[in-house]
């Protein structure tokens, strides 16, 4: 049995994203859309703001140990979302 994670969305925003992510959200099925959403819901739902902030923690180190050996931080950004994107579309949410 498969957990559903059931979230009423009900507001759009806009976020700017780069060529190849825009690219990569467009050619994304519906469920994948629907997928991505969900998760930017859980990332910016107040019940798991102290979750946020550490995984910000994490994500802080992360992109310092990233640049200090070369990445930009719009290379990290990259592989970061496209990484997420990924793991989304094979997931059977």
């Amino acid at each position: 049995m498969t957990n559903k994670l059931i979230m009423p969305i009900n507001d759009e925003i806009t976020i700017q994203v780069t060529a190849k992510v825009a690219k990569a959200y467009q050619s994304a099925t519906e469920k994948e859309k629907q997928r991505l959403s969900a998760i930017a819901s859980l990332f910016f739902d107040e019940d798991v703001k102290d979750e946020i902030d550490f995984l910000g923690k994490i994500m802080d180190e992360i992109s310092d140990r990233a640049i200090s050996t070369g990445l930009t931080p719009e290379i990290l950004a990259d592989i970061l979302t496209l990484t997420t994107l990924n793991f989304i579309k094979y997931q059977k949410i």
